[in-house]
């Protein structure tokens, strides 16, 4: 036993209560940045039924600066779980499907993603399907003369990269140059992801100068993923390329303009494995994804976005 760590546990955990109090609720969320982003809605929906001091262990605090739903945003600290337990903290690894490793599947979802984060977590009634993010900076204000668009390459640059999520590169680069003429083009995403000639290259910036990147854009063009949930909690309206994999009614928002194709074998929720060549994909066109962004532009939703909502039930 490594009593050099626990006795470390214990001294950070004594320190820790006497800066932030002792938490009621620990929660945590060992997946990508998206799913730790989504935990906000969680946060907002337990708060909402009873205010409790609340403790949140995640890689990305900065997602988390300022938001009063958190009593504490604190990086992950294994050696504290002991004396957490040991002191009657309730701990909650929250999570939303579960992974078929033999298949290479998530099972499929039965109620939309957020719903089924809440509910893991215990939570029932009436909740709002977005996650939350209170510290950006504010659009820029004034009128430009064309609109501003935020496109995305790819979505393979997260810790679970999903093959079967990824548009064709391509075809995002037909979307970027049918749109340059109209448009002001800025390409935000990891730096790995491909570039996109004729955007502005933002790509690498940090996660709440890119969340303010899309507080001040008209549209977001991209993928399923994290970025498609930090324009949702930037209040940014988007046009997201679903495909096959998995149906937007229950991983997406309603307030976006979701682009799917359903074939007999979709949903899949298969990661990397198609024995259809991805066709759920390819059959959409970059000319369904620029006219989709047209029409966006051209009668642009109130913001903030209207919110989808569900209803938990105690069964």
């Amino acid at each position: 036993m490594n009593w050099r760590g626990h006795v470390a546990g214990l001294w950070r955990w004594m320190r820790l209560v006497r800066r932030h109090g002792r938490p009621e609720l620990v929660c945590y969320f060992d997946g990508g940045i998206g799913d730790q982003l989504l935990c906000s809605a969680v946060a907002r929906e337990l708060q909402a039924r009873r205010p409790r001091l609340l403790w949140f262990f995640t890689t990305v605090p900065e997602l988390f600066d300022h938001n009063s739903d958190f009593g504490a945003v604190l990086a992950p600290d294994w050696w504290l779980m002991p004396w957490l337990k040991l002191t009657g903290t309730r701990v909650r690894r929250l999570s939303y499907q579960d992974y078929s490793a033999a298949e290479e599947r998530d099972v499929p979802l039965q109620e939309p993603l957020i719903a089924a984060l809440c509910r893991r977590a215990g939570i029932t009634g009436k909740v709002v399907l977005r996650p939350w993010l209170p510290a950006i900076a504010a659009p820029p204000s004034g009128r430009r003369e064309r609109p501003r668009v935020a496109v995305q390459s790819s979505c393979l640059s997260g810790r679970y990269p999903i093959a079967n999520k990824q548009w064709p590169v391509d075809r995002m680069q037909a979307v970027v140059e049918a749109l340059a003429d109209d448009c002001e083009l800025l390409q935000i995403g990891a730096p790995a992801d491909p570039p996109l000639r004729g955007a502005l290259d933002r790509r690498g910036e940090p996660l709440l100068a890119t969340a303010g990147l899309l507080a001040g854009c008209d549209l977001f063009i991209g993928l399923v993923g994290f970025t498609m949930h930090l324009a949702r909690a930037a209040e940014c309206p988007a046009v997201i390329v679903y495909g096959g994999r998995e149906p937007p009614e229950l991983t997406g928002y309603s307030c976006n303009v979701n682009l799917a194709d359903r074939p007999p074998c979709s949903p899949c929720w298969l990661y990397s494995r198609c024995d259809f060549e991805r066709r759920c994909l390819t059959a959409i066109t970059p000319e369904a994804v620029v006219a989709a962004a047209r029409r966006r532009l051209a009668e642009p939703p109130a913001r903030p976005l209207p919110a989808d909502e569900f209803l938990i039930s105690a069964a």
